[in-house]
């Protein structure tokens, strides 16, 4: 999920609320394809388009489903698939901080 409509490459309006981890909801407004670029890489992802939120939430979960390997050591964690390292980061305030470290994420979400 993002915040900003200016991170989709492709927009679809929908008006829905979803439902966190924590048992809060929040409406969403949109999905679409997430494009996320940093200095040598490139993300791509299903998303959906959520004003409320802060920043960008990733799910783990659908992550560790899809295949990728999460590897934790202290209060770091790793996102690996095919043995590249594509995220990394810290927990701060019970939250994964990530960086995307190169190559290609593909994301799976579900829009159902």
């Amino acid at each position: 999920m993002s915040s900003k409509r200016d991170d989709f490459s492709s927009y679809k309006s929908i008006d829905s609320l979803i439902e966190l981890a924590d048992g809060s909801k929040i409406k969403i407004i949109g999905q679409g394809e997430l494009v996320r670029r940093s200095q040598n890489s490139l993300v791509s992802s299903r998303a959906y388009h959520a004003p409320s939120m802060e920043g960008i939430l990733i799910s783990l979960g659908s992550l560790f489903l899809d295949g990728y390997d999460l590897i934790r050591d202290g209060n770091d964690i790793r996102v690996i698939k095919d043995g590249r390292t594509l995220l990394y980061g810290s927990i701060v305030d019970r939250v994964f901080k990530l960086e995307l470290q190169f190559g290609e994420l593909d994301i799976p979400t579900s829009t159902d």
